[in-house]
């Protein structure tokens, strides 16, 4: 993901313009927009810009955690040494550019009101995988006396786009037994199993659109303009402060520890 690798040319922006501004905008878009008012590609791609102009501006502050970059160090992986960014070919040791953004979104409608979005990509992650996780929210009327539910993890819809397409549902059930005792339990349907086969590649589907004359897929240019108004301004703070809140996190983990917490 890293900018410019092969020709030594390094930027601020790494991550967050390659995958936030284009993939992970697209995800969240389709995750979040309301029920377009028919099936067509139009209609479909007007409900995806409404969701992109409603994204608050973050706060920009070097204080602030609503967003944090950082780079790859040494670390191991399948077990094996893994060099950092800065240790890699053509990369200059100065290089400030990120390979690692998370951030929170929060979507100004009357539908996602209080709602926080959870973003990030990196590089050189302890496992290469898309997915989208959807936290429901605890029940704030449980018939369940307070002690048999405080420590009940929330129920989950995961969306795994990739390497293994499928979803996976975790509830919370009660254990078949005279006492009341509660645990999480996964329901999991992936395409391969269930069919003998995966879905085709996403670069197949969008040629065989192309082909078609469909365009649902594809973004129009009020899309992208959308996208890059909430990013610019990030990118453009970065540029002011340089290095000064670029974290490190080491290859094959999850990214910077103190923050991985703030994540689903």
């Amino acid at each position: 993901i890293g900018v410019g690798k092969r020709s030594g040319y390094y930027d601020h922006s790494g991550v967050l313009r390659d995958m936030i501004q284009n993939h992970a905008m697209q995800l969240l878009s389709l995750i979040a927009m309301e029920p377009p008012i028919a099936f067509s590609p139009e209609d479909i791609r007007n409900e995806k810009v409404k969701v992109l102009r409603s994204i608050q501006p973050i706060n920009l502050d070097v204080n602030n955690n609503d967003i944090i970059r950082a780079q790859y160090t040494k670390g191991f992986k399948n077990k094996k040494i893994i060099p950092g960014y800065l240790e890699e070919e053509n990369i200059p040791i100065n290089s400030i550019t990120p390979t690692y953004v998370a951030l929170r979104l929060m979507i100004n409608n009357c539908r996602w009101k209080g709602v926080p979005f959870y973003i990030r990509s990196g590089k050189r992650m302890a496992k290469r995988v898309s997915e989208i996780v959807i936290q429901f929210k605890q029940s704030s009327n449980s018939l369940l006396k307070k002690s048999q539910y405080s420590n009940l993890k929330p129920n989950k819809m995961v969306i795994e786009i990739q390497p293994n397409e499928g979803s996976t549902l975790f509830i919370n059930s009660k254990i078949p037994n005279f006492a009341t005792h509660i645990e999480q339990v996964k329901m999991d349907f992936k395409y391969k199993n269930t069919f003998d086969f995966n879905t085709p590649e996403a670069y197949e589907r969008l040629i065989f659109d192309v082909m078609l004359g469909d365009n649902t897929l594809f973004i129009r240019s009020d899309e992208a303009e959308a996208s890059w108004v909430f990013c610019t301004p990030i990118l453009n703070f970065w540029d002011k402060i340089g290095k000064k809140d670029l974290l490190t996190y080491s290859s094959g983990s999850w990214g910077p520890k103190k923050f991985n917490y703030f994540f689903i």
